[in-house]
């Protein structure tokens, strides 16, 4: 779509400037018109300059928060949509949500529903953002939607935020290892061969040991520099190619030792946030398994969610068809189970979502405290090796001298 910059005024005579996406000049016009704007200039504008990639990801969460904060308290106050729209466009600062905000309010004055409307925007707005809208729609409390989606945005954000926080020092400490052996091993040691060298005298074998390595490391060093990440593209070209292949690899990560628990645990608490806020919203169960199991991120766990809603439309209630899939801990089916039961599964949902929550929490806690030492003790270990390997024959030969 064309992106027009253009210059309008308003009815106080008051110019603005802005960047719009419309399809033709006509189309800028009525968009401005609608927003009590008059056209003065326009002319085809390049693609405008983007934020980096995850700092416009970020900011346009935190918009979407905002935003469904701001139609949670408005509806409830009984404001008209239009106008809702029309503050929404005015509190947005984010580029490609203002413009989907400004085509969005032309289509709702068209007469389209809002679930409609946004679902011509995905890169903004997804599959489930726009569910959650069309059911809120049809139980006429847009509120109730629009605060589940929030909540859900609000602790997406606070999770990556911890994520990032917990492997901040882990990921720094191993990169400084890294660079430090590769600096050692490049520059310090072969000096460090050449002086033990000029000694002549019998090296200890943890020192020979550390001059081969050195000379293995600095023969390899470049083929590895192309190899690993060679390696890395090629398992991800098979991954996607090959849907068998996608659920292996995806299968194996869980299984590393202490990262895949880790990461499978993350992946389950996201899709119970995100069945929750489906059930809450009013979606039906096959339709919230649906849209839950396609925010995961692991196919083998996505797999899984389509054997449980297969188990479903085969006569299995909820909690057998989650204990099949062998994925879940037993205490998910038994507060399934007793929610079935006693008819009150929206509310025993949070309670499981919650527990698995606090259950990733701890994971990413154990992961980081071991990661921790565990990075320190090979920083030590290999000063020790290299100490030892050098300072031992230097030592030997003084007391060679000195006799």
């Amino acid at each position: 779509m064309p992106t027009y910059k253009y210059r309008a005024t308003d009815d106080q005579g008051i110019i603005s400037r802005g960047i719009i996406d419309s399809s033709t000049p006509q189309d800028l016009y009525n968009i401005l018109n609608n927003q009590h704007l008059h056209l003065i200039s326009y002319r085809h504008a390049l693609a405008h300059r983007q934020l980096p990639f995850m700092r416009q990801r970020r900011q346009l969460t935190t918009e979407l928060s905002d935003l469904c904060v701001h139609v949670t308290h408005l509806d409830q106050a009984g404001i008209p949509l239009l106008d809702i729209i029309a503050d929404l466009i005015t509190l947005a600062t984010h580029t490609s949500l203002k413009q989907a905000l400004i085509m969005i309010q032309q289509q709702v004055k068209e007469g389209h529903r809002l679930s409609q409307s946004l679902e011509n925007f995905p890169h903004i707005f997804d599959s489930l953002f726009v569910q959650m809208v069309r059911c809120s729609e049809q139980t006429g409390h847009l509120h109730q939607g629009f605060s589940q989606i929030n909540h859900y945005l609000n602790w997406q954000k606070t999770t990556r935020e911890n994520l990032t926080k917990a492997l901040r020092y882990p990921c720094l400490v191993g990169v400084m290892i890294v660079i430090t052996f590769i600096i050692m091993s490049k520059f310090l040691i072969p000096q460090i061969q050449d002086l033990l060298s000029s000694l002549n005298t019998t090296l200890p074998q943890s020192t020979k040991i550390l001059l081969s390595f050195s000379q293995i490391w600095s023969t390899a060093f470049l083929p590895l520099c192309f190899a690993i990440p060679g390696i890395a593209i090629m398992i991800f070209g098979v991954r996607h190619l090959s849907d068998k292949w996608h659920s292996k690899i995806d299968h194996g990560l869980l299984k590393i030792p202490l990262i895949g628990k880790c990461y499978q645990q993350i992946c389950l608490t996201y899709f119970f946030h995100n069945f929750t806020a489906c059930i809450a919203a009013g979606l039906d169960l096959l339709a919230s398994l649906d849209l839950s199991g396609q925010g995961l991120t692991n196919s083998f766990l996505a797999m899984k969610i389509d054997t449980i809603k297969q188990g479903i439309h085969n006569g299995q209630c909820l909690s057998q068809a989650f204990k099949a899939s062998n994925i879940f801990c037993p205490t998910t089916y038994r507060m399934l189970r007793a929610g079935e039961d006693s008819g009150t599964l929206p509310t025993v949902l949070p309670h499981i979502r919650d527990h698995y929550e606090s259950q990733s929490r701890r994971k990413v806690e154990t992961l980081v405290s071991v990661i921790e030492p565990t990075l320190l003790s090979i920083t030590g270990l290999m000063l020790l090796w290299i100490i030892v390997a050098v300072f031992y024959p230097l030592y030997s030969s003084l007391n060679t001298w000195e006799m």
